[in-house]
């Protein structure tokens, strides 16, 4: 698993913020946590496994939709996140409830993202 972050740089600056956050106390892991957090308007934000179970996406997204809370779909298996934060178990999802962590996430997620150009380059 650790040769895959170093590939990836943005991914390693992704785990490096979720670990911070979970020692923090501003991470949550658990489809039911999360959606509870949701409902109570303490998530900003939600990352979802590349591997989660249909149902369990459909659960979250659903209630993210319901509720305006952003979420996406991140390059990572349940493996992977729950390693990255610590976890024994494998986690599907998770939830960031606070401001400055969501704000720094949202940066890095941004960044990773390819622009596409309408025109073309100027030679």
């Amino acid at each position: 698993m650790e040769d895959n972050v170093e590939k990836y740089p943005s991914r390693n600056k992704l785990t490096g913020m979720l670990g911070l956050a979970h020692k923090a106390g501003k991470l949550i892991f658990g489809t039911e946590r999360i959606i509870e957090c949701i409902k109570i308007k303490k998530a900003y934000i939600v990352l979802l496994a590349s591997d989660i179970s249909a149902n369990t996406r459909k659960r979250i997204e659903n209630c993210c939709k319901y509720y305006k809370v952003k979420y996406y779909n991140i390059s990572m298996t349940m493996d992977m996140l729950s390693h990255f934060i610590g976890q024994m178990s494998a986690v599907s999802a998770v939830a960031i409830k606070d401001k400055s962590f969501t704000a720094a996430i949202l940066n890095i997620l941004n960044s990773t993202t390819v622009v596409k150009r309408d025109y073309p380059r100027e030679v």
